[in-house]
């Protein structure tokens, strides 16, 4: 099938003899434009399965220090992106995502509050606020285990794109991603933060094409995800 679709385009082409394009229609409505002056060949691949299996447990043992939650904070199954909340805050947001609108910053004095080194297990800490028990934030040394000791893997999880995150005991996580980068909170700020005023918290970034740890670039007062933790 695939040899006759080529030879049928390189035989209208041919025959045709102008320039021509090539659209894309996707199920979702979008169509993608292709100039074919700029095509080479249009080759059809099968497309790579991730036969990982994602935990169904709450509680998912990585081998790492602590266990992990199966979905973030607000979800209720792991494709599921949850809520949205900025660093130390337990509610989402109507309103835009800006210092203005941020509980702990003060615009009078343009400055941030105090709320603590570390949140976790405070009443900062949404996940141990929404999920109780000995859920908890994780911290920043948790997220840079996650990272450095699991592989990431971008993959489809019932229908939906995102990273699939093993342990070398072979359980797995899924975390979805979307094309614009997503926020993964850790409960800390960074170790210079002058008592906990800094305007910066620990995260994991990631998205479609990339994911990365920042130990002290990401703005308080923007939005992102919790993934709960809890001790072995």
């Amino acid at each position: 099938m695939r040899r006759v679709i080529l030879l049928f385009a390189e035989v209208l082409l041919t025959s045709i003899g102008w320039s021509q394009t090539m659209n894309i229609h996707y199920k979702n409505g979008q169509i993608v434009e292709y100039n074919m002056d700029n095509i080479d060949y249009v080759e059809f691949a099968e497309k790579k399965q991730n036969n990982t299996q994602v935990s169904s447990e709450k509680a998912v043992d990585l081998g790492l220090s602590v266990k992990w939650a199966n979905c973030n904070v607000g979800a209720s199954s792991p494709e599921e992106y949850g809520d949205r909340f900025a660093w130390g805050e337990t509610s989402t947001k109507t309103a835009l995502y800006l210092p203005k609108y941020y509980a702990f910053y003060d615009s009078s004095t343009d400055s941030y509050m105090d709320i603590g080194m570390d949140i976790k297990g405070t009443k900062y800490d949404v996940a141990h606020v929404k999920w109780g028990g000995d859920w908890r934030m994780p911290t920043y040394d948790e997220l840079k285990e996650l990272k450095e000791k699991c592989s990431w893997e971008y993959s489809e999880y019932k229908g939906v794109y995102g990273f699939t995150v093993t342990g070398q005991n072979g359980n797995a996580l899924f975390f979805p991603a979307g094309v614009s980068r997503s926020i993964l909170w850790a409960s800390t700020i960074p170790k210079n933060a002058m008592g906990g005023k800094y305007n910066f918290a620990n995260a994991i970034i990631y998205s479609s094409s990339v994911k990365l740890y920042s130990n002290n670039s990401i703005d308080r007062w923007t939005d992102g995800y919790v993934r709960p933790v809890m001790s072995k």
